[in-house]
């Protein structure tokens, strides 16, 4: 078996890239020298079909090569100094292209994440995203007085959860006596309420702002849906147009 420096000379060889059975060959052989399969399963504990497979991909890899005697087949592999300058010539090369590998990361970033939620079960799927975000994180509401009172019939839950959960909430909904009954509970529900005439913001589509992500809900008896963007430009976009009509609104009384 391998020498009590095994577990060290096993993490460095695998540092190389090397899984942990072709660390073992690797480091059985290099101890062995020119040897047989025979030796080398012996030595490094790994079986003999599989070091047949370990040791040719090894070779084809240019790590190792092999010979022939008479009655058997012989490996040897390439030295620890021959592997570094493989390692480092690698490394150069892909610090090369690390810019264009960066782009293709931004670009896959500003790409938006678009889900579909539908039906009822969907919209309360939607509704529970916007309560996994950090504590303390906040949540901005466009929608209609009962929307924001009972989130889809699950008005006790989801605001005792958002509560509990600490993530405030800012709301803007058309003004109305049912407005001012929101708002009358603001400070208990960790809210924000603010008005706008009713001639002026009417929408059954509901749109909730949270974190990175936008979710447009779609409240209808027969076919309710939500979509959610998942998008930091997006998102940031929507909550600056959020807090302009914010600083238009008037407080609920």
């Amino acid at each position: 078996m391998l020498t009590t420096e095994e577990p060290e000379l096993l993490l460095a060889t695998q540092g190389l890239g090397f899984s942990e059975t072709e660390a073992r060959v690797y480091l059985a052989t290099l101890q062995l020298g020119l040897s047989s399969i025979w030796d080398i399963a012996l030595k490094s504990g790994v079986k003999r079909p599989t070091c047949y497979v370990v040791l040719d991909e090894l070779v084809s890899q240019g790590f190792a090569s092999k010979t022939h005697d008479p009655k058997r087949t012989l490996y040897a592999v390439e030295s620890p100094r021959h592997l570094l300058r493989v390692a480092e010539k690698r490394s150069r090369a892909f610090h090369e292209v690390l810019p264009q590998l960066e782009q293709v990361v931004n670009s896959a970033a500003t790409k938006p994440n678009i889900r579909l939620y539908e039906g009822k079960p969907g919209m309360k799927q939607a509704y529970a995203l916007t309560l996994e975000q950090p504590r303390g994180t906040e949540l901005l509401f466009i929608g209609t007085a009962p929307s924001i009172r009972s989130p889809y019939k699950l008005p006790d839950r989801y605001i005792a959860e958002r509560v509990a959960a600490r993530l405030p909430a800012r709301a803007l909904i058309p003004a109305s006596t049912l407005a001012s009954e929101i708002a009358s509970r603001d400070s208990q529900e960790l809210r924000q309420t603010r008005v706008l005439p009713a001639d002026k913001l009417h929408t059954e589509v509901e749109v909730i702002i949270f974190g990175q992500s936008i979710a447009y809900l779609a409240h209808s008896d027969e076919r309710p849906f939500a979509t959610v963007i998942e998008n930091a430009a997006i998102a940031e976009e929507e909550r600056q147009r959020f807090d302009l009509l914010w600083e238009l609104a008037s407080p609920a009384v």
